[in-house]
């Protein structure tokens, strides 16, 4: 009897470490471009963090840069040339579908808050934008630890005096810890 509680007990203690695996911290960077209906695209970069809870499901915060001093498609009132700069956090819950065992899809939804700073005719004005996210992509499973994602994010950011959506392509590198 001894012997098979030994072992029982010996094998759930080496199986956990194999299913939590995918469990745990991670640590993404962005770098991709943005586009919005008055904005030329712009270079955007940002870094996430987040948990996995599950193997399919995890939780991100994390700070984005979607255009930085990028110039505007349409002249403002007055003329002259405009530049725009987007930059704020998000929250966002994540869905992985495995295709294989190094390939998955996936889909994000959250909430968004940005800072949009218009810089023209010598001046600048800034509004706070907020709103929710969509968006989706492809991972691909370099190792145990290390993975690179593409994807896209919509964004619709909404104020008093208006709204803007932006969208962000980006190439990702994800750690996990």
């Amino acid at each position: 009897m001894k012997k098979i509680l030994l072992g029982v007990a010996l094998s759930a203690l080496t199986a956990t470490p194999v299913l939590a695996a995918d469990n745990g911290g991670y640590v993404t960077g962005v770098l991709g471009a943005s586009n919005e209906q008055n904005l030329n695209t712009a270079i955007s970069y940002g870094v996430l963090v987040g948990y996995k809870f599950k193997t399919a499901i995890s939780a991100e915060a994390g700070y984005l840069s979607l255009a930085n001093n990028a110039s505007l498609s349409s002249p403002p009132l007055g003329g002259g040339a405009a530049t725009a700069s987007i930059s704020g956090y998000e929250l966002a819950g994540v869905y992985d579908y495995p295709l294989s065992s190094q390939i998955s899809i996936f889909g994000r939804a959250g909430y968004a808050k940005m800072n949009v700073v218009i810089n023209a005719n010598g001046g600048s004005t800034s509004a706070a934008e907020s709103g929710f996210l969509l968006g989706a992509g492809m991972k691909f499973k370099l190792s145990k630890s290390f993975d690179v994602k593409a994807g896209v994010n919509s964004y619709n950011l909404s104020n008093n005096t208006g709204s803007d959506t932006p969208d962000n392509y980006y190439l990702a590198g994800t750690y996990s810890f």
